[in-house]
């Protein structure tokens, strides 16, 4: 979404079991446009719709944009229907900004970022989504909490306090 909340585009992956990790059949390759564009990038082929095996541990779903004007913008990825592996979880990596954003299961995940004057800011390939196994946390020192596996499965979760006071 741009910043007056209009869509600017989308793409869509279908995980199956009865798709392959190549592009073939399934898959619709993107056509540009003159304004933003933001594609799925698989096998140096952009897709807007993409058809592939169910997730495993490891895997990735690499993003390009092109032809954002500077500004501000709002990624949203919703998850539907979707089933990860045990204790393994979606984030969208920034490149740019060298973060990773937790993705909901359960209710679409809204990340705001900034094209400006800076070229990685605008870097065809800023985004992806990573599907990897919570990592062990090591202490900054800072008073901080881990919930793992996020999202929660199953209705269980462990809770791991870091540098916090003892109490109740």
């Amino acid at each position: 979404y741009n910043s007056l909340d209009e869509m600017a585009d989308a793409n869509t992956v279908v995980f199956d079991a009865g798709y392959s990790k190549a592009v073939a059949e399934e898959d619709a390759p993107k056509m540009g446009n003159p304004g933003a564009n933001f594609a799925i990038e698989t096998e140096n082929k952009l897709l807007a719709i993409e058809g592939t095996r169910l997730v495993k541990e490891g895997d990735a779903v690499q993003f390009r944009m092109w032809n954002l004007a500077k500004g501000a913008y709002t990624l949203e990825i919703e998850m539907s229907n979707m089933a990860l592996p045990e204790g393994v979880s979606a984030m969208l990596e920034d490149s740019y900004l060298k973060t990773s954003t937790a993705i909901s299961v359960s209710e679409a995940t809204k990340v705001k970022f900034t094209v400006d004057g800076n070229a990685g800011s605008s870097a065809a390939n800023r985004f992806r989504i990573v599907f990897a196994k919570a990592k062990p946390v090591i202490s900054s020192g800072k008073q901080e909490f881990v919930i793992a596996p996020n999202p929660v499965e199953n209705s269980i979760m462990k809770i791991q306090f870091i540098g916090q006071p003892a109490g109740k």
